[in-house]
């Protein structure tokens, strides 16, 4: 029986939306993952928050302010081959122009294109998680139902 325990990786990422769209990026590098597209954002470091990991993230990888981070959107586990990953989706509104510094790119996606885009197995049912939310602000019933799972 194998006792190494695996690596596990807490990345915190962003649902930015504008006029029905929401910004990704497509991953860079070689490894399984690259070329996909994804919500942006990145790992949290030992002790930080969500919030504040988002807000540092949302700097590096897009150049811009998070001026607002949540409510959550919806949290998965996923099991990858190498490493076992906590994904939290948060809502977030940005200032600035965002840029492509970490990814190979970032576009603006019609909400309606999530399921029909090459993502990561665990951005999946975050995506579904986004869709099932009725227009406008998130309440706390609604949240209730996205995370109920």
């Amino acid at each position: 029986m194998n006792t190494e325990k695996r690596p596990h990786v807490y990345v915190v990422a962003a649902l930015i939306e504008r006029a029905g769209l929401v910004l990704l990026d497509r991953r860079a590098g070689e490894d399984e993952l690259a070329g996909l597209w994804e919500f942006p954002g990145g790992k949290r470091e030992l002790g930080e928050s969500d919030e504040g990991a988002l807000r540092r993230e949302l700097k590096e990888e897009l150049g811009v302010a998070c001026t607002e981070a949540g409510p959550l959107i919806g949290r998965v586990e996923y099991a990858y081959e190498a490493f076992d990953l906590t994904l939290a989706l948060y809502a977030a509104e940005i200032q600035g122009t965002p840029e492509a510094k970490a990814a190979a790119e970032i576009a603006w996606h019609p909400l309606e294109a999530l399921p029909k885009l090459a993502m990561p197995p665990a951005n999946q049912p975050l995506c579904a998680a986004v869709l099932a939310r009725s227009p406008g602000p998130l309440s706390s019933e609604k949240m209730r139902y996205v995370n109920s799972t």
